[in-house]
Formats: structure tokens, sequence, C-alpha cells
């Protein structure tokens, strides 16, 4: 299977370019918030650019591009996250509806803790890997969860032409996570280490559009002001649009 054109990489650094203007922006403010609120979506928007450096890795040549859809899934799917969190709000109890997205977090650390104590890692590494996290109570039985993955996409990424196209490419980014034949056919071996086109496109648009989504509502959360943000995200959201509108040349999934 063929490989997506430069047009396509060329947009993904400019895509890039956005973000970084918008870190220099962000860091450039001399008066942080120091409250509890703050904490959390800033944690989720330093994680967030932990996993663009690896686009970046991936697009500039000095990573593997099979390591793209890994971290364009965490962005998409967090992405959805934080947008359901500003859809429940107007709905919810006051707090309601972060406590349920903590708790989710607390069940995420859970699971991976279990998973590593079944490994055989000593409790203490466990801890040192989690880092803050540990922190994060444990949920109260019966609490309300987060919708399911499918929902949440729909909510995070609706589009123009009604096509519901964020869970197929979630469906997609996982083959990469799980080591599925399906992804093993999208490593293009012949020129190691690249992607298929199609799922070069999926990656960089779920990346572009989770980071978007993550960069928006968590700093606006975290109580940058919207003065402050308003140029560098409409650079950044005019970026994401065009990567959408190229990619779908080459995924055609809407």
């Amino acid at each position: 299977m063929f490989s997506a054109t430069d047009d396509l990489t060329n947009l993904g650094l400019e895509f890039l370019d956005a973000a970084d203007n918008l870190v220099a922006v962000v860091t450039s403010q001399t008066a942080w918030p120091k409250t509890s609120d703050a904490w959390l979506p800033l944690q989720s928007f330093r994680l967030s650019l932990s996993n663009i450096q690896i686009i970046r890795g991936g697009l500039e040549g000095t990573l593997g591009k099979a390591l793209m859809p890994i971290a364009a899934r965490m962005l998409l799917e967090d992405g959805a996250r934080w947008e359901w969190l500003l859809h429940s709000a107007d709905t919810a109890s006051p707090g309601q509806a972060l406590k349920t997205l903590v708790n989710d977090g607390a069940h995420h650390r859970d699971k991976i803790s279990k998973s590593l104590q079944s490994d055989g890692v000593p409790q203490n590494l466990i801890n040192d890997l989690l880092g803050p996290a540990t922190e994060i109570p444990v949920p109260e039985h019966g609490t309300p969860s987060l919708p399911a993955i499918t929902e949440l996409l729909n909510l995070g990424y609706s589009n123009a032409s009604e096509v519901r196209s964020a869970p197929a490419m979630y469906s997609v980014l996982s083959q990469f996570v799980h080591a599925t034949p399906i992804s093993n056919w999208h490593i293009r071996r012949d020129i190691f280490p690249t992607l298929t086109a199609p799922a070069f496109a999926i990656s960089l648009e779920s990346a572009a559009r989770g980071f978007e989504r993550i960069a928006l509502i968590t700093l606006l959360l975290a109580g940058v002001s919207r003065e402050t943000l308003d140029e560098p995200l409409n650079a950044l959201s005019e970026r994401c649009a065009q990567i959408t509108t190229l990619a779908a040349l080459y995924h055609f999934l809407g």
C-alpha cells in the first residue's frame, strides 16, 4: 500500500509550529493560578505535550512513524473526555462531572497498578512510576462513570458531514496499541519505519483534533484568559482543519 505524500507531513509540521507558539504564549504568563482546581487540567495539558513530541518525532524522522498511532490514540481519547466534561458541566451538579473524570483516572491507575503487580513489579517502584496519580482517592462505590468510549468520541468530534468517523479512527489506532495483524499490515517495512497512507493520515488527524480539544478546554479551566488564548488557539484550529480536510483524501472516513 502507498505512503502519504509530503504535503500531509508538511501540514503536520505547521500544526506543530502552531502548538509551539501556543506553548510559548502560555508559558509566558507571569501569574499562574495556584488553586487545586487548576492542577488536573494543567497535568492533562502537559501530558498531551509529551504525546505531541512523539508525533513530532514521527514527522521529523527522529522516531519511527509506527509510534504515532499510539500517541494519537491517547490524544484523541483524552480530548473526548475533556469535551464530555465541558458538555456535562451544564447539566450535572456542581463538581460532579469533574469528579467523574477524576474517578475514571483512578480506575485506570488501579488497572495499571494491578497489571504491574501481577508481573512481579515491587509496589514502591509502581508508586514511583505512577507519581502524583497515587494521591487520587479511590472512587466511592456506586459513583457515576464516564460513558462508553464510542459515545465520548461521537460527542467530542462531530463534523459537518455528520459522519461519525472518530470511533472508526479510534478502532484503527487501537490496532497498533494491541499489535494486531491489521497494524502489521499498515507498517511499511520496505521503507521502515513508516506507515501506509491511511494509517498515517488517521494518526495525524486524530492527534491534531485531540490536542486542539485538550488545549482549548484544559487551559481555560486552568485559568488562562480567553484573550491570551484566542490568537494562538485560532491558528492551531486552522491548521487542524487543514489536516482534517487533506487527511480525508487518504483514509476516506469522512
